[in-house]
C-alpha cells in the first residue's frame, strides 16, 4: 500500500493501481480483509490524493475523484498538458507551463502532493523545470487555475484550530 484514509466511514487504501477497501473482522480478532473498489486507478505518489467531499487523487495521467465506490473520473483535462505520461526532463508541452516531474525514482513523485479546503482541491508538484508549482481545482465550477509560485509552496492544509483557515507551507 502507498498511503491509507478514512472516508465516508469506511477505511481504504492506494496502492499503485488500485484503491481498497478495508473491511474489519473483529470475530476473529482485529482484523481487517482488503476489497478491490470499482475506482480502476491508484496513486503516482503516497501524498497523491486528497479526501473532502469526495476522494481527489493523481495518477499517472491526470488528476481524478471517486466516492470509493465508483469508477474514478478525470478531472484535469483543463490541465492535460501538466500530465505528459512518464514525462522525461526537458520535455515541454504546449504550454505555458512545464510538466509534472514523474521522473524515474520515488523521489520525484513525493513532491506531488494534495489538499482539500472550502471546495477548492490544490494540486502541489515540481515540474521538468526544478520549480514548485501549485495549481487549484473549484469543485462548484469544474475549473482550474494556477497559484503564482512565488511563495514556493510544497502543501497546504486546512486548520481547524483556527477557524479552518488554510495555510500554506513554504520550504
Amino acid at each position: 500500500p502507498m498511503n491509507g484514509f478514512a472516508y465516508d466511514s469506511q477505511s481504504f487504501t492506494f496502492t499503485r493501481h488500485e484503491l481498497y477497501v478495508l473491511v474489519p473482522n473483529m470475530v476473529d480478532g482485529p482484523t481487517w480483509t482488503r476489497q478491490k473498489t470499482a475506482c480502476g486507478k491508484g496513486i503516482v505518489g503516497p501524498f497523491a490524493f486528497c479526501v473532502g467531499e469526495r476522494i481527489w487523487f493523481c495518477y499517472e495521467d491526470g488528476v481524478y475523484e471517486t466516492n470509493g465506490t465508483q469508477e474514478a473520473v478525470r478531472i484535469s483535462d483543463g490541465i492535460r498538458a501538466l500530465f505528459p505520461y512518464h514525462s522525461s526532463a526537458g520535455y515541454r508541452a504546449n504550454s505555458s507551463y512545464n510538466p509534472i516531474q514523474f521522473g524515474a525514482g520515488i523521489g520525484d513523485v513525493t513532491t506531488i502532493r494534495m489538499d482539500y479546503h472550502a471546495g477548492e482541491v490544490y494540486l502541489f508538484f515540481v515540474d521538468t523545470a526544478g520549480d514548485r508549482q501549485a495549481w487549484a481545482y473549484t469543485v462548484e465550477t469544474k475549473s482550474w487555475r494556477f497559484l503564482a509560485p512565488s511563495a514556493r509552496i510544497t502543501f497546504g492544509y486546512s486548520d481547524e484550530a483556527a477557524a479552518a483557515e488554510w495555510r500554506r507551507e513554504a520550504l
